[in-house]
């Protein structure tokens, strides 16, 4: 399979579809818990697996920002999966937008059921500043 974010969420879409809309986040929480300790799942997907770590006691902390600085950030960190259009990227994001299909992605209905979401506009110091704020009220 070629490396890229089709292909990507064709993976994460078949899993769900074969497995249960939670199965991804099932498996990374089972890592998760055997490391003992406390972890970070990035980069939920679907409504499912942010109702499934908050069903499980997790908290889940969303991360928007304006698309345009989305894409180019994406294009910064220059990964296999980042090398597109911004008319590419975006569609993909639409493409990511199931909110009729459990077994699909649904990137905005993910962050909708955040406990909390930082807009990410400025700067990555701006950033850490909230993330360390939020991580501060959890203890």
């Amino acid at each position: 399979l070629q490396i890229d974010r089709d292909t990507m969420i064709f993976v994460a879409n078949d899993l769900r579809k074969e497995k249960g809309s939670t199965y991804i986040l099932e498996q990374l929480m089972q890592q998760a818990q055997a490391a003992g300790k406390d972890a970070v799942i990035e980069s939920l997907r679907a409504v499912a697996e942010a109702r499934y770590v908050k069903q499980q006691g997790g908290v889940v902390l969303g991360i928007d920002a304006d698309p345009q600085l989305r894409y180019q950030r994406s294009v910064k960190r220059g990964s296999e999966t980042d090398k597109v259009s911004f008319e590419k990227w975006r569609q993909q994001e639409i493409d990511e937008s199931n909110p009729d299909d459990p077994t699909k992605q649904d990137i905005f209905g993910a962050l909708k059921e955040s406990n909390y979401i930082i807009e990410n506009n400025v700067s990555l110091e701006a950033l850490r500043g909230e993330v360390d704020a939020f991580l501060d009220t959890l203890s």
